[in-house]
């Protein structure tokens, strides 16, 4: 199995602002199979802005999708990390809970709450 990159939605955001930002994202993983997932496609397209450009960086995506794999390893997650009184989005909580369950590295700017999830792989985006 090849490498893997999960795209969060923070850095898609910013790809849809700034091509050039998207561009050093395409450079610095050229050698990984890029993915993002369905919880990132409900944050963007229920954006009011940009959905031209939504479609564009979606169409080099590939989606992984929230199944019963992901909610079991969500809810495993979620046992962890509330156990040591930790609380989390859960629309982050299913973004990592995909990103585990399919072996991705996450490209994220949110370090703060993704950090917090055992054995997760955290990348961000290079200057």
């Amino acid at each position: 199995m090849g490498k893997k990159v999960c795209i969060d939605t923070d850095i898609l955001i910013n790809a849809l602002k700034d091509p050039a930002y998207y561009a050093r994202i395409r450079h610095q993983f050229s050698g990984y199979e890029a993915y993002s997932t369905t919880i990132t496609v409900f944050e963007l397209y229920k954006r009011k802005t940009n959905i031209d450009k939504v479609h564009f960086i979606m169409s080099q995506l590939q989606v992984l999708e929230f199944d019963t794999a992901c909610a079991v390893t969500a809810a495993n997650i979620f046992k962890n990390i509330t156990a040591k009184g930790i609380n989390m989005d859960y629309r982050d909580l299913f973004i990592a809970a995909i990103a585990l369950a399919h072996e991705c590295v996450l490209l994220t700017n949110n370090f703060k709450d993704f950090k917090n999830v055992p054995n997760l792989r955290l990348e961000n985006v290079k200057d």
